[in-house]
């Protein structure tokens, strides 16, 4: 079964009244919405961010038949939970008037490759310079070009299920992405240069 058609299972589950199936979709989301939403902004704390996503499933809970109207469970899931975190950012602003919104990327990875323990240690110290360094370029970007990269290559969304999240067409996201890594290879470039 492909993840396209275990999304469309169990969101038709979820439509009919299974709380099993609702528990599965919080289950594979959840860390991968708290990723995304705790590195789309450093305004809020993580459970902030936590209590949106949790506030997001229970409104899914009990509005599931509205769920037969949304064509992409999964792009529905970042599309709300961008919202809802634009919206209590805003809340916050009203209060205190100080905060200023940013997104966050890091790249993550794992390793597992059969080798020594001392190898492994030298592996994961290079991989975390090169996140580091990667984390670092990113930071440098502006905020839509930080944010298509990230739906990109860390949540693996396709350009148009990007432009759906962002409100944007598909060509502007394309051209966001293809700028950002164009700035980002030209320092690797200027990086391998100047060593």
């Amino acid at each position: 079964m492909t993840d396209s058609s275990k999304i469309n299972n169990i969101k038709r589950r979820i439509i009919e009244g299974d709380s099993h199936a609702l528990d599965t979709l919080y289950r594979s989301y959840f860390g991968k919405l708290k990723f995304y939403g705790t590195h789309f902004t450093s305004t809020l704390r993580p459970y902030n961010i936590d209590d949106i996503i949790q506030e997001l499933f229970i409104w899914i809970a009990k509005n599931h038949k509205k769920l037969a109207k949304i064509d992409n469970l999964e792009v529905y899931l970042f599309s709300a939970l961008k919202k809802n975190i634009y919206h209590e950012i805003s809340r916050n602003n009203a209060r205190e008037r100080k905060h200023k919104t940013y997104l966050k990327v890091v790249e993550r990875g794992n390793t597992t490759s059969e080798q020594s323990p001392e190898n492994k240690y030298i592996d994961l110290e290079s991989e975390q310079h090169t996140k580091n360094w990667i984390y670092s370029e990113l930071s440098k970007l502006p905020n839509a070009q930080r944010e298509v990269l990230y739906l990109k290559y860390y949540v693996n969304l396709r350009y148009k299920e990007i432009a759906k999240i962002m409100n944007l067409s598909e060509q502007i996201v394309r051209n966001y992405a293809y700028r950002g890594l164009q700035k980002i290879r030209s320092r690797v470039d200027i990086k391998a240069i100047e060593k």
